[in-house]
């Protein structure tokens, strides 16, 4: 950063993060002080996961559970709030064919015959394929810790990210001032969290993660929900 401060033209600087669940819930507000209007940034690698290569290195975090999957939605709050200063993010690695190990923790599995999404990829498809051009500043109600939100929008519609990291349900209010529909679209994902999206090399997915679709009323634009337990909600508003 130093180096990258002292340079006339645009720099972007490379950052990795391969870390434990907790590293990600401790560091949600990481870049909220980094200097603007110089270098930006590029995650090139991360995962909520220490590095598991090497053949028989002991590991003492299963791979690619929920926990891991909503430790990285959490973070991902905090580098879409400050989209300004994090110019773009590549998980990693990406692709695990089933009963290698060199790479316990990766975003997709694979073998011969079929494909399986992990949790960490659904949380990756949510945040990607829910992104508006600029960022929005959301207001969200709730008397727990351990909630997180961000939000983006277009001109036509807007996005509002919400993580429950906790254990217990979280009654939750999001003013929404620029709203003109009766409903926001929402898609949840929750699970326990030691719960995984597992594959063997000659076996079928085994799929205990999914995202499921629904609806939430919208009053006086304000929307009123109560978030599950260890939960991740992408909702989509028209404006």
């Amino acid at each position: 950063w130093a180096y990258a401060a002292r340079q006339d033209t645009a720099v972007i600087v490379d950052e990795h993060f391969y870390k434990k669940p907790q590293w990600f819930l401790d560091n949600i507000d990481r870049f909220d002080t980094y200097p603007r209007g110089g270098a930006t940034v590029f995650i090139g690698e991360y995962a909520a996961h220490p590095p598991t290569a090497g053949i028989g290195k002991p590991k003492d975090t299963a791979p690619n559970t929920f926990a891991s999957a909503l430790a990285e939605a959490a973070f991902l709050t905090g580098v879409e709030r400050n989209a300004d200063v994090v110019e773009m993010t590549s998980y990693a690695p990406l692709f695990n064919r089933a009963g290698t190990r060199n790479w316990d923790h990766n975003l997709i599995d694979f073998n011969p015959d079929t494909v399986t999404p992990t949790a960490n990829y659904e949380v990756q498809r949510l945040f990607a394929g829910h992104l508006g051009t600029r960022i929005v500043p959301v207001e969200v109600t709730t008397a727990a810790d351990g909630v997180f939100a961000s939000s983006t929008a277009t001109d036509t519609v807007q996005f509002v990210k919400l993580v429950n990291t906790t254990d217990t349900e979280v009654a939750t209010s999001v003013h929404l001032p620029r709203s003109t529909g009766a409903e926001a679209a929402a898609t949840v994902l929750a699970a326990d969290a030691d719960a995984a999206n597992t594959l063997t090399f000659d076996g079928r997915p085994n799929v205990a993660i999914i995202p499921v679709e629904t609806a939430f009323p919208i009053q006086d634009r304000t929307l009123t929900l109560t978030l599950p337990p260890r939960s991740v909600i992408v909702l989509t508003i028209a404006l």
